[in-house]
């Protein structure tokens, strides 16, 4: 893990940072990268900061949280969530509250990070961003395999560094 200044932190998984503009494919390649990932045996955790709201309004759960409530969990058939108060926003505070065995983390975000990176053909590198691999959303389906190649060899430097 990287920590703000960007050094490497011992323990936590790593973090990889898909940057791109709106509308450049991030979700996407988040999602092939994460289904690839895990039939691979890694347990992807997943960052993003939204401005959108969370809620539904006309649901009950945003009529709960509206309401005040500290802490709310809700359970479906197909996952549970977890929605807390408005805290802290740096990435390691979000990271921090993955579940344990998450073997890497993948953070969707339009801003630079001191973070390794996936950046869209889109935008050009920030100064000091360490490029790991690059996409088009054009040639999404053709640059994963080379993206997913990159992560992987992260992965494997992460695990290589944390063994020292």
């Amino acid at each position: 893990m990287t920590n703000s200044d960007g050094a490497r932190q011992a323990g936590g998984p790593p973090i990889i940072c898909v940057r791109g503009p709106s509308g450049s494919g991030k979700t996407a390649l988040c999602e092939r990268l994460i289904g690839a990932l895990g039939r691979m045996g890694e347990r992807v955790g997943y960052v993003k900061r939204t401005h959108h709201p969370l809620d539904l309004p006309h649901k009950a759960s945003s009529r709960i949280w509206r309401s005040g409530a500290a802490a709310m969990v809700l359970r479906s058939t197909d996952r549970v969530q977890v929605t807390l108060p408005d805290g802290e926003t740096s990435v390691e505070d979000l990271v921090a509250l993955l579940p344990a065995g998450i073997t890497l983390v993948l953070l969707e975000t339009h801003e630079p990070e001191p973070y390794p990176s996936i950046l869209s053909m889109r935008l050009s590198p920030a100064e000091g961003e360490e490029v790991i691999a690059r996409w088009e959303l054009e040639c999404l389906d053709d640059d994963v395999c080379g993206v997913l190649a990159a992560v992987l060899g992260e992965i494997r430097r992460e695990a290589s560094s944390a063994r020292k």
